[in-house]
């Protein structure tokens, strides 16, 4: 029998209370507020002259028509520098895996129009496996044949005025982009995944409405407890590791989930009796923050994209889709949606013109 791991039960108390602290009375969009103001209270304050805000796509006046565009793979450093002022989520440094952090370029203007980060499947997740009508399907078959979404976020305004959110989505279900990881990391790339940002907080997401090339495929489980962000994860995880030891193998994918997952059930195991009911009430609790997201689909065009990534074929089947993955037909079909939706809200005088960046002073809204 393996014998659990355990720490001083002094320990777990301490560390169950600061868990029940953070999850206890939040709401969901109070939840991601918190942890973005808290990410942002750890960054230096950036120059309103040379900051990255400068670097985004400003020109309001530019109809999608006059538009062209450029994909460059972006460092580290300079990927997180953008999405960290843009987006409402905390987007995890810590992965490993292979993956692709990618920055849109308007070529016009020389601004970014916004960020994409590809990667490897990293969590198990119902509706992958019902599409693959696989319970438990195999690992090494999905890491070589299907993408993930991982990020995929316009600038705003951009994504308001112009579909942007469409557009790097389409991006992502590119013969260009499979192809560019294909190389990089000799996979063979033939579906490509994602998740909506939000469940029922939201009805609709900048996935919808992209048929044929991305489609509506169910929704998510989301019972797992949302990440610690910030200093608390950080003690919790050192407290823990100082008294058991190894947590989790440096190069696991999606390590800082597993990490959490670890700590829990140490703590768990370690808490007296009447302790442990209020710590597990508070993880139900943490859980219904995780709404069920839509889970959404690209086969690149390949009609039988399944019976490979199962190992029941070997010989991809192109259907009458495959050609309109091309990069420039992608851009060609959004350029047309974008142009309509720029002139409505520009004749209903709904046309955004100031930048969106999250600051600590300047709060943006977190579900849109």
């Amino acid at each position: 029998m393996i014998k659990l791991k355990t720490v001083k039960e002094k320990t777990a108390i301490n560390c169950a209370d600061l868990i029940k602290k953070y999850f206890n009375n939040i709401d969901y969009e109070s939840y991601m507020r918190a942890n973005k103001l808290e990410q942002l209270s750890s960054f230096p304050e950036f120059s309103k002259s040379y900051g990255p805000q400068n670097f985004l796509f400003d020109d309001f006046t530019m109809s999608p028509d006059q538009m062209s565009f450029r994909i460059e793979t972006l460092s580290n450093y300079e990927w997180f520098k953008y999405v960290n002022i843009i987006s409402s989520h905390i987007n995890s440094e810590g992965l490993n895996g292979r993956e692709l952090k990618l920055g849109v370029l308007e070529t016009n203007t020389n601004k970014w129009i916004g960020f994409i980060r590809v990667s490897s499947p990293l969590i198990n997740m119902k509706p992958r496996n019902d599409l693959l009508r696989n319970k438990r399907p195999d690992l090494t078959q999905m890491n070589r044949h299907i993408l993930n979404g991982q990020t995929i976020v316009p600038a705003q305004p951009f994504g308001f005025n112009y579909l942007g959110g469409k557009l790097l989505a389409l991006i992502c279900s590119s013969h260009w982009l499979r192809k560019q990881f294909d190389k990089k990391f000799n996979t063979d790339i033939l579906m490509f995944e994602t998740t909506s940002l939000y469940g029922n907080s939201k009805a609709l997401s900048q996935y919808d409405g992209l048929k044929p090339f991305i489609r509506n495929k169910g929704l998510t489980d989301s019972k797992f407890v949302p990440l610690i962000q910030g200093d608390l994860f950080k003690q919790v995880k050192e407290t823990i590791k100082n008294e058991v030891g190894y947590l989790c193998k440096e190069t696991a994918s999606n390590r800082k989930l597993k990490i959490q997952t670890k700590c829990f059930q140490i703590i768990k195991n370690s808490l007296p009796k009447n302790k442990k009911v209020s710590f597990l009430k508070t993880l139900k609790v943490a859980e219904e923050l995780n709404e069920q997201k839509r889970y959404y689909v690209s086969n690149y065009g390949f009609s039988n994209y399944i019976d490979i990534i199962n190992q029941k074929s070997n010989q991809l089947i192109k259907d009458q889709n495959y050609e309109k993955h091309k990069l420039n037909n992608l851009i060609a079909w959004w350029k047309t949606k974008a142009t309509k939706r720029f002139e409505n809200i520009k004749s209903e005088n709904r046309l955004r013109n100031e930048q969106e960046v999250w600051t600590e002073n300047k709060q943006i809204q977190i579900i849109r």
